[in-house]
């Protein structure tokens, strides 16, 4: 099949910082509720495990960036208590809701294009978002500098190194590997998004001055009908005109696709959800 690199064509898109280049961010708002609630059944539990491995106190202040629905920024808020204060951001804040919670801020905010308090936070975290950025790692040093010295960033990103069929006996996996590698490649190749970006981050971490800088990387199997394949089986659908456009995929393709997130024999390898952590020196 012959195919160009997925790029993003809406109107002014090219170029454009955060909204513009995230694929979700003009989703009926319905349809993007759903998905980020199953995301959350997906994640919520992991990010809760990984938060209880560092020291937050009552008090502190955090920062959330792409806070999405909210529902890390209201784990945060148990932890730093009523003394303390989070600030959760994102560049579309439908789903955000903090006028009844007078230590919860919500911020439109690009973490690309608009400022930041300079080592305000005692905690900095995002889950999923860098690598959908033009310049993820800019965002990461933006982020970086908003962390007071001795406090923590923490940074939860996906690897799709790890993706594919994983059982190789079952008669969907073939066709199945060969349309995510089309896939994938489209997407880094259009920089729609760095598919790789998860390994990436302890290193970038490390080389922004960051001391006990820890990691650890979860892959599971998941199966049809999960919420891991009912997310991947949304975003395909939201991204559906311009994987067309760019002859990535046919309709045949998304279909099958579509057949196999819902097929309960079916069993896929899904990304790596890399989680890194670094206190800021001082």
């Amino acid at each position: 099949m012959d195919s160009k690199p997925l790029s993003d064509d809406r109107p002014g898109a090219e170029g454009e910082p955060g909204e513009a280049r995230y694929f979700a961010g003009h989703s009926p708002e319905a349809f993007e509720a759903e998905r980020l609630a199953v995301l959350g059944q997906m994640l919520n539990p992991l990010t809760s495990r990984r938060l209880k491995q560092l020291p937050i106190e009552r008090g502190w202040r955090c920062l959330e960036i792409g806070a999405g629905n909210g529902s890390v920024a209201q784990s945060l808020l148990e932890r730093v208590g009523p003394e303390g204060r989070v600030v959760a951001t994102d560049i579309n804040p439908r789903f955000l809701t903090g006028g009844k919670l007078p230590n919860l801020e919500v911020r439109r905010h690009d973490i690309l294009a608009d400022d930041l308090e300079a080592g305000a936070y005692d905690l900095a975290h995002c889950r999923l978002v860098l690598a959908h950025l033009a310049d993820p790692v800019r965002a990461l040093g933006r982020m970086a500098s908003a962390v007071r010295p001795g406090g923590w960033l923490f940074v939860e990103e996906g690897d799709f190194g790890s993706f594919g069929a994983a059982d190789p006996t079952h008669p969907r996996s073939e066709e199945y590997d060969r349309r995510v590698r089309a896939l994938l490649g489209a997407l880094q190749a259009g920089r729609f998004i760095d598919c790789y970006f998860g390994r990436q981050v302890p290193a970038w971490m490390q080389r922004l001055g960051f001391v006990a800088v820890g990691h650890e990387g979860l892959i599971r199997v998941s199966w049809g009908g999960e919420p891991s394949a009912r997310f991947l089986q949304m975003s395909n659908q939201l991204a559906r005109g311009p994987l067309l456009a760019a002859g990535v995929l046919t309709e045949a393709d998304l279909e099958g696709l579509d057949q196999a997130y819902q097929d309960p024999s079916f069993s896929f390898v899904d990304m790596t959800l890399f989680g890194v952590w670094g206190q800021r020196p001082g």
